[in-house]
C-alpha cells in the first residue's frame, strides 16, 4: 500500500508541475505581441478596404493585361475577367459578400495569369538564347 500511495503522490506532483509549466507557457505566449509575417506586409497581400475590392480586382486584371496575359495565358486571364465581371454584377445587385469573394478570386486569378504570361515570355527568351548559343557553337566548330 505504501508503494501505491507514493506512485499516486508522484503522479499528482508531476501533474501539478506540468500544469504550472503549461500555465507559464501560456502566459509567456500571451505576453508577446503577435508579429505579422513579412509576406502579409508585401504589396501582393495588401489590405483592401471593404469598399474598394472591385477596383482592386480591376487593377489586377489591368496589370495582367499589361503583362500580356491575354496573349500568353488566355485561359487564366479569361477566368479573371469573367470573375471580375460577375463581381461587378453582384455589386450592382448589392450582394456585397459574393461580390467581394469574386473580386478577390479575380485578383488572384489575374496574378496567376500575369505570372504564367511572364513565365512563357521568359521561356521564349531562354529558347532564343539557347538557339543563339547553338548557332555560335556551330560557327566555332566550323572554324576549327
Amino acid at each position: 500500500m505504501n508503494v501505491k500511495h507514493r506512485l499516486t503522490a508522484r503522479n499528482m506532483v508531476l501533474s501539478l508541475l506540468s500544469a504550472i509549466a503549461f500555465t507559464f507557457l501560456i502566459m509567456a505566449c500571451s505576453s508577446q505581441p503577435v508579429q505579422m509575417p513579412q509576406y502579409y506586409k508585401s504589396s501582393t497581400f495588401e489590405y483592401v478596404p471593404e469598399t474598394g475590392f472591385v477596383e482592386h480586382a480591376s487593377e489586377a486584371v489591368s496589370s495582367a493585361k499589361l503583362d500580356k496575359a491575354d496573349e500568353y495565358a488566355p485561359k487564366d486571364f479569361a477566368i479573371a475577367k469573367d470573375k471580375l465581371r460577375e463581381s461587378k454584377d453582384m455589386f450592382v445587385l448589392e450582394e456585397r459578400r459574393d461580390s467581394q469573394m469574386l473580386a478577390q478570386q479575380s485578383a488572384i486569378d489575374a496574378r496567376v495569369a500575369a505570372a504564367e504570361a511572364q513565365n512563357v515570355q521568359l521561356d521564349n527568351e531562354i529558347q532564343a538564347l539557347r538557339n543563339q548559343v547553338d548557332q555560335l557553337q556551330k560557327e566555332v566548330d566550323q572554324t576549327r
